[in-house]
């Protein structure tokens, strides 16, 4: 007898307690291993006293799939009024299956029926339950009979709420469902046919393409659109076509979405449809169509797109720069490096023109958004940034360095840093043109709403920093406001806490909304991981002496993905700083090494005073164990096993790990001991985890513990035996 045959056995011996809870553990960890357990295992838990074993044992049977089953749940499911136990009933039998099944299950759609006993607790019917696990299972089971009883449902008014289930069980089931959609398609009502619709998407029989085509002339808007999503599934080529007419609907609504449906569905649409839709009175519809044209790239449209960079829309201009980067066409980097150029611009714009350069195979993209850079705003130079990364050349390489060290960083309205200049290769390359803004686009800056860069148009992140934002404004008129207005003793009372906390105030969004070189420092050290390792490491060695905590914390993880050898010593000495968070990005660096040199630095901070940064100190070495000598890794299981008397249990898990994957003789023990020490909080962690690296082993010695008078640990060692052998 195996040691999965064994554990059964002791399980089986369990559902014979006294303590109900104790056999529900065992029954659940019966359904957890289901190999070695048998039907007749079970039947006696039907009987039980305990409703929530009772249900626990039909789940159980239903994951058996044993037929010879299905009377004895019918038996179940008549005689006991309890909901929840009928529930549990329907949703067994649907996972077993058969004709006896179906007849059931249409039995339950129909109603309790005569002979079956039936209580509410007058809060929640469970009838409703049942009837949804009965339409699932119709649907899993799929046959014309199933079909047709599913279809009577949703035939009968008084079950609307049931539509979502019958149409999803229909959508399952192969022909016998196909034809009732499509009955419903064409005689239901609007709600019905749209649901119809719905679920035909990816059915292409010949029958469903002219059903779906007829459909797109449905009075009922929601039903057409429905029904063209599912008509542009098709593979049929008259399928274009039919949704082509479309475009000229009256209703901008349904112009708009088959734009749309065309574009994701990758349908070609002729220049001679699309090209007019691009002075549509909708917005919508002008906005649609410049995606689809940037999607298919048509160079042609060139003009067209151009103009629509004066369009009244902020949507429609936004979308006619994108497809600028899209088309293809060699006047689109001019275009959009005027643009990025204009200052006057609002971030948001000037963003879409750098991220549409991006989309360019172009030599002046580099120049253009280097040029940019000098004279762009933090959220414009952040996106600039993540553009010139992606270009992956020798420039992108020079400019993010720069970005690092700072050099990008000018004077923000609210900083009184000295701006400095980048000095990178290219500018001098750009040309005049590109630095002109042309006619056509003058107007485009009418067209933007007026971004508010004041402290005050911040949203407040507490009723405290609001508080003192409030009075950060209301600092230089206390006086003039005393004097001309008598307050009440709440408003002065406010007043007074406002002034109080004018410098908490500042530090908090301080905080919450860091100065822009950081942010930039930052997005450098992430984008700097895409280029030569041998080049970066030095740079991103530097960076971990940054000013900030955050550009700290970003050099360490790059470090770490760029596996840098010469990043260990710089790497270690930040294991010391003050920030808990970047002490957590250095552990998982000196894990991500691969250099069994970081062992005992990683060591020295096993009793960091914050529990976040022992765990992934822990799964650094755990990482690094593998490289260690016999001797060495004895050390460290000895400091696991230290680890494993902390009151933290994420702490306690990790170093479990770390003993199980090592094979030490002692770490099955340690880690049941463990388990039972912290009251079972990690008993499912554990199990998963002896499940991998020691089943046979930790199997026996947990049959032992529930052998033994301790049923004070029965629960927890019955879950971590189901978790053992849980059949995967």
């Amino acid at each position: 007898m195996n040691a999965k045959e064994k554990t059964v056995q002791a399980l089986k011996r369990v559902l014979k307690s006294e303590n109900s809870a104790h056999r529900c553990y065992a029954i659940q960890a019966l359904g957890k291993i289901r190999d070695n357990v048998k039907m007749e295992d079970l039947i006696q838990s039907l009987d039980d006293e305990d409703e929530d074993v009772v249900i626990d044992a039909i789940g159980v049977l239903g994951d058996l799939e044993e037929p010879r089953a299905i009377p004895v749940l019918r038996d179940c499911y008549r005689d006991s009024p309890n909901g929840e136990v009928k529930v549990a009933v329907v949703e067994s039998l649907g996972r077993i299956g058969g004709d006896p099944v179906i007849e059931f299950m249409t039995e339950v759609l129909r109603g309790p029926g005569e002979g079956t006993e039936w209580t509410t607790d007058g809060e929640w019917d469970d009838w409703w339950d049942a009837q949804v696990k009965a339409l699932e299972a119709l649907g899993r089971l799929g046959n014309p009979q199933a079909a047709r009883a599913v279809a009577d449902v949703l035939w009968d008014e008084d079950q609307e709420d049931l539509i979502e289930a019958g149409f999803q069980a229909l959508a399952v089931m192969g022909s016998a469902g196909e034809n009732l959609l499509l009955e419903f398609l064409e005689q239901g009502t609007p709600k019905l046919r749209r649901k119809a619709a719905t679920r035909l998407a990816g059915h292409s029989s010949i029958k469903v393409v002219e059903a779906l085509a007829r459909a797109v002339q449905d009075p009922e808007i929601p039903v057409l659109l429905s029904s063209a999503r599912a008509l542009a599934g098709c593979t049929e080529p008259s399928v274009s076509h039919t949704l082509f007419k479309l475009l000229k609907h009256s209703e901008n609504k349904v112009r708009s979405n088959i734009l749309i449906i065309l574009r994701e569905h990758e349908i070609p649409i002729p220049e001679s449809l699309l090209n007019p839709l691009l002075n549509d009175r909708s917005e919508a519809v002008r906005e649609q169509a410049l995606a689809c044209i940037g999607v298919q790239g048509m160079p042609r449209s060139y003009d067209l797109v151009y103009q629509k960079l004066r369009d009244s829309s902020l949507a429609v201009v936004k979308a006619a720069i994108q497809t600028l980067g899209q088309l293809g066409d060699s006047r689109a980097a001019d275009t959009l490096g005027a643009l990025l150029a204009r200052e006057e611009l609002t971030p948001e714009i000037r963003s879409e023109a750098a991220l549409a350069l991006g989309q360019m195979d172009s030599e002046e993209v580099i120049s253009l958004l280097t040029h940019a850079l000098q004279n762009a705003d933090t959220p414009v130079r952040m996106n600039i940034l993540r553009v010139i990364a992606e270009q992956g050349n020798e420039a992108s390489f020079e400019i993010l360095v720069s970005a690092l060290k700072g050099e990008l960083l000018r004077k923000c309205p609210d900083s009184n840093e000295e701006e400095q200049m980048l000095e990178s290769p290219g500018n001098a390359s750009s040309s005049e043109k590109s630095r002109q803004i042309p006619k056509d686009t003058s107007e485009l800056s009418s067209t933007e709403p007026q971004g508010n860069e004041e402290l005050s148009a911040m949203p407040a992140q507490s009723t405290l920093e609001a508080i003192a934002r409030e009075g950060m404004e209301m600092e230089g008129d206390l006086e003039e406001e005393a004097e001309t207005t008598r307050l009440t003793s709440e408003e002065q009372e406010f007043l007074q806490l406002a002034e109080e906390n004018i410098d908490l105030g500042q530090q908090l969004i301080q905080r919450q909304h860091p100065e822009a070189g950081e942010e930039i420092r930052r997005l450098a050290a992430s984008l700097l991981t895409a280029f030569d390792p041998e080049r970066t490491w030095p740079h991103l060695v530097q960076a971990l002496s940054d000013s900030s905590t955050e550009v700290q914390s970003t050099a360490a993880e790059s470090l770490g993905y760029l596996k840098s050898v010469n990043a260990l010593i710089p790497l270690s000495r930040l294991l010391n700083s003050q920030e808990f968070l970047v002490r957590i990005k250095v552990a998982d660096a000196l894990g991500n090494l691969e250099n069994p040199e970081a062992v005992p630095l990683l060591m020295d901070h096993l009793e960091d005073p914050h529990p976040a940064v022992r765990v992934r100190v822990i799964n650094a070495l755990g990482k690094l164990a593998g490289l260690l000598s016999a001797n060495s890794q004895k050390k460290l299981n000895r400091r696991m096993r230290a680890c494993l008397q902390s009151v933290e249990e994420g702490v306690c898990k990790a170093a479990s790990e770390v003993l199980l994957r090592s094979g030490a003789c002692s770490a099955v023990n340690d880690t049941i001991r463990m388990v039972l020490d912290s009251k079972g909080e990690l008993r499912y962690e554990a199990g998963r985890l002896l499940r991998t690296y020691a089943a046979e082993e930790s199997s026996k010695q947990l049959r032992e513990i529930l052998a033994s008078p301790q049923e004070e640990v029965y629960s927890m060692t019955i879950e971590m035996l189901g978790e053992i052998h849980r059949t995967v």
